[in-house]
């Protein structure tokens, strides 16, 4: 026995080394996996379902929609994840709540449903990516990852601009200002890989370049505001590198001289119809000044408020957003939810700077937030909400921002997050039914068989007037232009 015992302890002894070098290499493997999921989802949303394209489609929206509710689920701090302290943490519910109440009184609170549904789910995102990116080691392949991202974006943009022959880069975003404002939040954490030797050197400087290149194919004035602004804070900052930094500076004032003194002198197209949509937008917040008109109204009720210019608006522009975050917010929420969410940056901005200040080496987080601050000052002059990619690429910077740190968890988590997503699935569930019924009516060649998808899409979702604008129309088109139908399009 005591022979056969020792035999056995033998081989335990040496298959030890390998059961170890299988542990370390299952434990790699998931470190890898997990540090590359927050990338993996980001390139999802800014490639394809997050774009203004993609997330038209019904397809593309219910791809976004399952990404972040599911990634969310790695969120752990659900009391906190923005990190706003004791007193702030209560912010996140308070605006949320002033949402759930600007939408309950709102002339049109279908438009809000969706957003309302995914807010919490994007609060949580910088929880879940502060997770994956917990180790130096995970963060580290975390940057990696989103370099070869912004390397990615910059080569479609450069590519797809000259192969289209389009007027401004735009792609794979699909407007200029929507690629401009992705840049702005990604490239300052693009370049702090030039401080790390051999190839991530190159990587960085490389997809640096093509973004910055790609940058100023956008054609875009705000983002040179944007960069001037975040060259000035890193020159703040980094000591060592404020001689390049304020000869960037300079060179981004010469460049954006001459569209600064034609906006000055009123000669500017663009401003000028900016400056008709903060007339409007302002307009209609006086009347609502508390709640507003509710989430996702802007497109449905604007337009009441506006004064078209001749030679400054198109006879058949439809205004989607007020093209001013904060005027936005005010309008959609009242100035109630936008002093909540101003709040909300600020008490995030300084905790995070005063954190950056102690226990940021590699200056990480002090770039995810010049990302930030130039995706805030980018705001100012555009309120991209309705194409997810942008605010998700929000959420996944100031996850960066947050850095890794050892989150507190909840007893209730398990069971909070697991109410959320299934009354998530329950809202959205009948309303992507709806889009997906839509989307195939606009490829059906036959009036009947398109007019048969959109009734059972009015029944699925009975609030989105579009679908019953349509089913009027096709119905006109059948059997012929009544009063009945002329009504339903109508309203």
């Amino acid at each position: 026995t005591m022979v056969s015992s020792s035999a056995a302890s033998d081989v335990y002894k040496r298959q030890a080394p390998r059961r170890d070098r299988d542990t370390d290499r299952q434990s790699h493997l998931t470190q890898l996996l997990g540090a590359l999921l927050p990338v993996g989802v980001l390139a999802l949303s800014t490639l394809w379902c997050g774009t203004f394209s993609g997330a038209a489609t019904a397809h593309g929206a219910l791809a976004h929609q399952a990404l972040v509710l599911a990634f969310c689920i790695l969120a752990v701090d659900i009391r906190d994840p923005l990190q706003l302290g004791h007193g702030g943490r209560f912010l996140l519910p308070a605006v949320f709540l002033a949402a759930l109440v600007s939408a309950w009184s709102s002339p049109v609170g279908r438009a809000g449903v969706v957003g309302l549904t995914l807010l919490p789910a994007y609060l949580l995102t910088p929880a879940a990516v502060a997770l994956c990116w917990r180790g130096p080691r995970q963060r580290r392949i975390g940057m990696t990852a989103l370099t070869v991202l912004v390397l990615i974006v910059g080569t479609i943009a450069l590519v797809r601009w000259q192969s289209l022959d389009l007027a401004r880069a735009s792609l794979p975003l699909g407007h200029h200002n929507l690629l401009a404002g992705w840049l702005i939040l990604m490239l300052p954490l693009t370049l702090t890989g030039i401080r790390t030797p051999g190839a991530a050197r190159g990587l960085a400087i490389a997809a640096g370049a093509l973004g910055l290149l790609a940058l100023a194919a956008t054609g875009s004035f705000l983002a040179i505001v944007a960069l001037a602004v975040q060259a000035l804070l890193a020159a703040l900052w980094f000591r060592r590198l404020r001689g390049w930094l304020v000869a960037a500076l300079v060179i981004l004032v010469a460049v954006g001289l001459p569209r600064l003194l034609a906006i000055a002198s009123a000669t500017d197209p663009s401003a000028l119809a900016r400056v008709s949509y903060l007339q409007g937008g302002w307009r209609g917040s006086a009347l609502r000044p508390l709640l507003g008109w509710g989430p996702g109204s802007t497109p449905w009720t604007v337009g009441r408020f506006l004064d078209p210019r001749p030679g400054i608006h198109p006879a058949s522009q439809i205004v989607g957003d007020l093209h001013s975050l904060p005027l936005q917010l005010a309008y959609e929420l009242g100035f109630t939810g936008l002093l909540l969410s101003a709040a909300i940056v600020l008490v995030f901005a300084l905790r995070r700077v005063r954190e950056a200040r102690r226990t940021d080496p590699d200056g990480v987080q002090c770039a995810a937030l010049l990302g930030l601050a130039g995706g805030a000052v980018f705001a100012l002059g555009s309120s991209p909400l309705s194409v997810p990619a942008l605010p998700f690429t929000s959420a996944v910077v100031a996850g960066v921002a947050i850095g890794p740190r050892s989150p507190s968890v909840a007893r209730y988590r398990r069971t909070a997050l697991s109410v959320y997503l299934l009354a998530a699935v329950l809202f959205l569930a009948p309303i992507d039914r709806a889009h997906l019924l839509y989307d195939r009516a606009r490829h059906v060649e036959s009036p009947a068989a398109a007019l048969e998808l959109i009734d059972r899409a009015v029944r699925s979702d009975p609030g989105l007037p579009l679908s019953r604008a349509r089913q009027a129309w096709l119905g006109a088109q059948i059997d012929g232009a009544d009063v009945v139908r002329a009504t339903q399009a109508l309203t």
